[in-house]
């Protein structure tokens, strides 16, 4: 994992995040009721945004990413007591194989290739287990307003722009997921949504 990308993308993702908390909180709400009561790995967490609004239905709630001070940054939020924070790469985790009844992966697959941490959330699942994947998605106003896309377009950042809903469904599909449920959440923040089983 390309540590520098993830540092300059995460701030980024979460200021465009907090410009809609109608979005965000209708977000957190569902993410909450696909994870009730399991055992959870959240891969990416950055400073906790995702965790603190997210982990309180949850069993139990492994946070992970790959920058120290991100996890400096979670560890001062107000999170549920069932959270623990550690750091590790997304595309290496220290787990055993089906591990977990869920992972929740976000804006992290924009850092680097997506396909090594798909591979190895689905090494952690349990055999019916839910993926959660939740990214920003491209829209007219964060090409207009926020300036995320011209950050992500920076040579030597990432390879790709913020990509639209079918282009993920491409992704999940063409690494062994098959998409049981998704919503576009469109506005400042233009969010998709979706759960994931794999083939």
């Amino acid at each position: 994992m390309a540590q520098r990308n993830w540092r300059l993308i995460a701030p980024a993702c979460d200021m465009i995040l907090k410009k809609d908390p109608v979005s965000v909180n209708g977000i957190f709400a569902e993410i909450r009721e696909m994870i009730r009561d399991k055992d959870v790995l959240e891969i990416g967490c950055g400073n906790g945004f995702l965790t603190e609004n997210s982990a309180s239905d949850a069993c139990r709630y492994t946070a992970c990413d790959p920058v120290g001070p991100y996890l400096k940054a979670a560890r001062r939020r107000n999170l549920p007591q069932n959270v623990f924070l550690m750091q590790a790469e997304g595309d290496a985790l220290p787990f055993a194989d089906r591990e977990f009844d869920a992972v929740l992966i976000g804006n992290l697959l924009y850092a680097d290739e997506p396909e090594r941490m798909l591979r190895e959330a689905g090494r952690v699942l349990k055999k019916d287990g839910v993926l959660v994947v939740c990214v920003l998605i491209r829209t007219e106003a964060q090409i207009s307003g926020a300036g995320l896309l011209k950050l992500l377009n920076l040579p030597g950042i990432v390879r790709r722009t913020l990509l639209e809903p079918q282009e993920w469904r491409k992704i999940l599909m063409a690494n062994g997921w098959n998409i049981r449920e998704e919503q576009v959440y469109e506005g400042s923040a233009g969010v998709w949504l979706a759960a994931c089983a794999k083939h």
